[in-house]
């Protein structure tokens, strides 16, 4: 039978780069899966792997199934970002549901919070939960509703398609979810790409903040200098070699934690190794001393 993968991608202008957009955003996203919920349950019947992910640097569907029906699916989507709705009630309690989730993210475990402090440093869009907590709470359904159309007003659109269908069929597929959403062209100029902070060699950066609970965390990568293939190659093999020496001996035999971890890792064409520690009975001071005696 023939199988078509599908995966398109909607690139918003960097203008939205807000604490606000994102909380709409994400209570834009509840809104719009729960609306879906019906339409997705149907094609999971049908065979359908659906997938939707939404973020400041766009929105994506993807679809994967047997002859059209994950193309059907997806105009189904494209078709309802401006005007679907839900009642005042569901919104409320999708909202209050997203809120209890922002409130309790003091409580995550501190290496996540350390990560995503790592990550927000980094990276120049990216708010942390608490920078979106005072916009979730006044945010209404007529505020969702009009950054949906802000949102999806101008961008690009980024697709592959692939399997049993031929390439003219492809192009159509994709213009007409391009015509559903309806959205302006934009320069590549003023798309909402990720950007990085740029290091210059031996430049370090260095971050700390507190955290609720008993337990501390130390997080600490190395920038490698390039994405080349080559450096893929050995940073991934470097990975694996010091990732067990390194669990082993901080973990095991210092037991420090339950999280402690080592490797490679990338965001976009950044590369770096990664070392992280969790602790309940260390100070982060000393998880760092302890780290470098490891990763020495």
């Amino acid at each position: 039978r023939p199988q078509v993968a599908r995966s398109l991608r909607f690139v918003p202008v960097a203008g939205l780069a807000t604490p606000r957009a994102t909380a709409l955003l994400r209570l834009f996203d509840a809104c719009l899966r729960d609306h879906l919920e019906p339409a997705s349950a149907d094609a999971a019947l049908a065979g359908v792997d659906v997938g939707l992910e939404a973020s400041l640097e766009g929105w994506k569907v993807s679809v994967a199934g047997y002859g059209d029906s994950g193309l059907r699916y997806a105009a189904h989507v494209a078709a309802r970002l401006r005007d679907f709705s839900v009642t005042p009630a569901r919104f409320e309690a999708l909202k209050e549901a997203t809120l209890r989730g922002l409130r309790s993210y003091v409580q995550t475990e501190a290496y996540t919070q350390a990560r995503n402090r790592r990550d927000a440093l980094m990276r120049e869009h990216l708010f942390l939960p608490p920078e979106t907590l005072a916009a979730t709470e006044a945010a209404t359904w007529a505020d969702v509703q009009a950054f949906g159309r802000e949102f999806f007003a101008r961008g690009a659109i980024e697709a592959v398609v692939h399997g049993h269908l031929a390439p003219e069929a492809a192009v159509t597929a994709v213009r007409g979810r391009a015509r559903a959403i309806g959205a302006a062209p934009a320069p590549a100029g003023e798309l909402l790409r990720r950007r990085h902070l740029q290091l210059q060699p031996g430049e370090n950066v260095v971050d700390s903040g507190p955290v609720e609970g008993v337990n501390s965390a130390f997080v600490r990568d190395y920038l490698l200098p390039d994405d080349t293939p080559e450096v893929r190659a050995a940073a991934a093999v470097l990975g694996n070699f010091f990732a067990d020496p390194f669990f082993s001996e901080l973990r095991t035999k210092q037991q420090l934690g339950y999280i402690v971890g080592g490797g490679a890792g990338g965001s976009l064409r950044h590369r770096y190794f990664a070392f992280v520690i969790q602790s309940s009975t260390h100070a982060p001071a000393e998880l760092q001393r302890r780290a470098a005696g490891g990763i020495a």
